[in-house]
């Protein structure tokens, strides 16, 4: 919390310390959402996938819905703990609205271990935010990135920040 509300400075010994410190409660399921926003504003989204492994046991525990916590669980449907599916876009993807009423967008993709992006988020202008991106052999991501017409957007990478109005930039 201390990262997220800009008390701490964001560094590379606060990752690790919520990495690998042993005297450290862990979040629980629902919690962990303040965790992952910690992990995007630190750039370390890689430690959020190995987070997931949480989430992916659930079909192989006969769940279909996400619980409160690990074992001993008070809830087998918690609605709280769905929030990877807000990270796949907000972080992930880095769709996140700039401005009130998603007006203005801004799209800094973080995929951690990931290869591909292919997001698509509904926009309350009518039409998607999109994002279609693939790591090339250096690292960089390549792809395209969109956006409803007269929608002000800021495509922003490790190459540079680039702006544009309504319609796909190619970068």
């Amino acid at each position: 919390m201390a990262v997220l509300g800009g008390s701490v400075p964001k560094g590379a010994d606060i990752a690790q310390a919520l990495l690998g410190a042993d005297d450290l409660d862990r979040t629980t399921i629902y919690f962990s959402h303040y965790l992952f926003e910690t992990f995007r504003v630190l750039g370390r989204t890689d430690a959020i996938y190995d987070r997931l492994g949480l989430w992916f046991e659930h079909a192989g525990r006969g769940l279909k819905t996400t619980i409160e916590s690990p074992e001993p669980t008070r809830s087998d449907c918690h609605a709280w703990g769905a929030h990877p599916m807000f990270h796949a876009f907000a972080t992930f993807a880095g769709i996140r609205p700039a401005a009130p009423g998603f007006r203005k967008v801004v799209i800094a993709p973080q995929p951690g271990p990931l290869d591909e992006l292919n997001a698509k988020l509904v926009h309350p202008a009518g039409g998607f935010v999109a994002l279609q991106a693939t790591r090339g052999r250096r690292g960089a991501l390549h792809g395209v990135a969109s956006v409803p017409d007269g929608i002000e957007a800021t495509l922003v990478l490790p190459a540079g920040t680039r702006q544009w109005t309504g319609g796909a930039i190619k970068f």
